[in-house]
């Protein structure tokens, strides 16, 4: 205090004297220098840290502002929709005076050391969430594709518990803000939490919990910071599309940043298809060359399409459409009771036989079958109707 009375310095200037980095050279000895350095690494004792003299700052009585003006306000410019409208009622590009926002403003005079170094903190906290946001989106797991066309395999490959992993490693400071906003510090909150989650695993039901919601919220956050970190978005695009969903539902969870737009989905679905037909290719090659064998299950598919509003243009219509699944057989030659599709369809020849009608068959009934299949059915009729039998339906089933 003498050298600062000495000097006629204020306790900040003989601080930013000794802390900055330009006059601490020539203000200072070496010795003192090294004391500075030594003091600014931390290799002092534990409560004389420089974090530990910051946080006395801080909770200084004489650094409180008793004031209720909102710390964190104006806020940024980059936290409002350019149309939406301030609380006065007027849009906020229309205002002649712009307040420098606490994430820009720099000059703390007249302010107490508690507000100032909340705005400080926050203004680094948000640089480093920035900075988190801009690795994770550029990870290439959050890629549905970029150079190359989408392919079945990385559809497929998709892991939830892979990505969240991911989330917590790029992010572990937007995670840690998101999981407090939602799941809190709160010791009976988080056991409670916990509990939830274990019960739904080992009941294998779809339990919902707060950890799950904040990976999503941030995979939405890395799709509008970067719009080609859009893996979930195009995953959810493929289900609408295959459970035949509106484009009304589209369009909303588009917005919301859930699915990708709608001609987008149509264009990853065309990727898969030429990714699948490059599949089908090889796997017919395989099977000529006799490496293989597969079964063709068809199944037939009727889509009704409603119109929202039909007009001339937009009309309800049905669309149908069949459906292949191939079931390969891998290493079946020689092996006992195996099906033999070559064998069976020469059997299936040799035992076609043009003079079986429908007139013949009527003509040759077998009625001791048919005597007991009435009999059956009546029996059932009357187990089904008749009350008293009712408790007699077991018989049915055997």
């Amino acid at each position: 205090m003498a050298i600062m009375h000495w000097e006629g310095l204020s306790l900040g200037k003989f601080l930013s004297v000794i802390f900055d980095l330009q006059s601490r050279k020539d203000a200072l000895l070496p010795s003192a220098h090294q004391k500075v350095n030594n003091f600014l690494k931390g290799y002092n004792d534990w409560g004389t840290q420089p974090v530990d003299i910051v946080r006395l700052i801080f909770e200084h009585d004489f650094g409180r502002d008793m004031g209720c003006q909102p710390t964190y306000h104006p806020l940024p410019p980059f936290t409002s929709h350019p149309h939406q409208e301030a609380a006065g009622g007027f849009p906020a590009s229309a205002k002649g005076i712009q307040a420098t926002s606490f994430y820009e403003h720099q000059d703390f005079s007249g302010k107490g050391s508690e507000k100032s170094l909340k705005q400080y903190f926050a203004q680094k906290a948000l640089k480093e969430v920035d900075q988190e946001m801009m690795l994770l989106a550029s990870d290439k797991i959050l890629k549905a594709s970029e150079h190359t066309a989408l392919t079945w395999e990385k559809v497929t490959g998709f892991s939830f518990t892979q990505i969240q992993g991911r989330v917590r490693e790029k992010t572990p400071l937007l995670w840690t803000i998101l999981t407090t906003s939602t799941i809190g510090s709160n010791v009976s909150h988080l056991e409670k939490a916990h509990e939830d989650a274990i019960e739904a695993v080992e009941a294998r039901i779809d339990g919902t919990h707060g950890w799950f919601g904040c990976t999503v919220s941030i995979l939405i956050l890395a799709y509008f910071h970067y719009v080609k970190a859009n893996m979930l978005q195009t995953v959810l695009g493929n289900v609408l599309f295959t459970t035949n969903a509106h484009r009304s539902l589209h369009s909303i969870l588009g917005h919301v940043g859930l699915v990708t737009a709608y001609s987008n989905t149509l264009e990853r679905l065309h990727s898969l298809g030429q990714d699948k037909k490059a599949m089908l290719n090889a796997l017919g090659c395989t099977l000529a060359a006799g490496k293989i064998r597969i079964h063709l299950v068809y199944n037939n598919i009727n889509q009704y399409h409603r119109a929202w509003r039909a007009n001339l243009t937009n009309q309800n219509k049905l669309e149908s459409g069949t459906a292949a699944t191939v079931i390969v057989q891998h290493k079946v030659d020689g092996l006992k009771d195996a099906f033999d599709g070559p064998e069976y369809e020469c059997h299936k020849s040799e035992s076609s036989n043009k003079s079986i009608t429908f007139k013949s068959l009527k003509a040759d009934p077998k009625s001791l079958h048919l005597e007991g299949v009435a009999i059956a059915n009546i029996l059932r009729i009357f187990l089904k109707f008749i009350p008293h039998l009712q408790k007699m339906s077991i018989i049915s089933n055997m």
